[in-house]
C-alpha cells in the first residue's frame, strides 16, 4: 500500500540495499567509524531507526533529512537515494554544504586545510541565512584558511612537566654512574 505524504508517495519501510550501503559507508567515514550511539547524537535519529537504515530499510523522509544534515551531506541526494522526490528549493544548509564542499576541494588541491564546522553550528548558524549571506560566509572562511596557510609557523614549545624532569634526572644519574 502506498501512503501519500506532503512529499509525494512514501517509501518508508522499503528495502533499498544501496541506501543501506550508503548509510554504512557514511558512518564509517567519520573518525574511524561511528557507533549507532555516536550517530544518534550527531543526527538526532534514534538508534533503532539508524540500525534499520544500515540494513537498507528506508525511514520517514524527516529521518532521512535529519541523517543527511547531521553529516553535512546534501539532503536532496539522500532523499533521492531513499526513493523520495528531490526538493525544488535548495535549503540554506544544503547550499552551505554544497559550496563548502566546493571550497574545501579547491583549497585541498592547493594544500590548504579548511576545517568543517560541526553539525551543532550548522543547525544554529546558517539554517536561516540568505544565499548572499552564505556566499559571504564561505568567502570569509576561504580567506581565513588562505591567510592561516600563508602565516609563518610558530616555534613549537614543549612545556616542561614533572615527568620530563624526572626522565632528565634519571638520564643524568645514569651518566654520572658510567665510567
Amino acid at each position: 500500500m502506498t501512503v501519500m505524504t506532503r512529499d509525494g508517495p512514501s517509501t518508508q519501510g522499503t528495502l533499498r540495499p544501496a541506501f543501506g550501503d550508503a548509510v554504512v559507508s557514511l558512518m564509517a567515514s567519520v573518525g574511524g567509524g561511528l557507533s549507532l550511539r555516536q550517530a544518534e547524537i550527531r543526527t538526532g535519529v534514534d538508534i533503532n531507526t539508524l540500525s534499520r537504515m544500515r540494513s537498507g530499510i528506508v525511514p520517514r523522509v524527516d529521518k532521512v533529512e535529519a541523517f543527511a544534515r547531521g553529516f553535512g551531506a546534501n539532503v536532496n541526494d539522500w532523499r533521492e537515494l531513499a526513493g523520495y522526490p528531490r526538493l525544488d528549493v535548495e535549503s540554506s544548509s544544503d547550499r552551505f554544504w554544497r559550496l563548502f564542499g566546493d571550497a574545501h576541494g579547491r583549497l585541498a588541491r592547493e594544500g590548504i586545510y579548511l576545517p568543517a564546522p560541526t553539525p551543532e553550528v550548522d543547525s544554529s548558524a546558517w539554517q536561516e541565512m540568505t544565499p548572499e549571506q552564505i556566499d559571504d560566509l564561505l568567502a570569509q572562511l576561504e580567506a581565513a584558511a588562505r591567510a592561516q596557510a600563508e602565516a609563518p609557523e610558530p616555534e613549537p614549545s614543549v612545556p616542561r612537566s614533572a615527568l620530563l624532569e624526572q626522565i632528565e634526572a634519571a638520564v643524568r644519574a645514569l651518566r654520572a654512574e658510567s665510567p
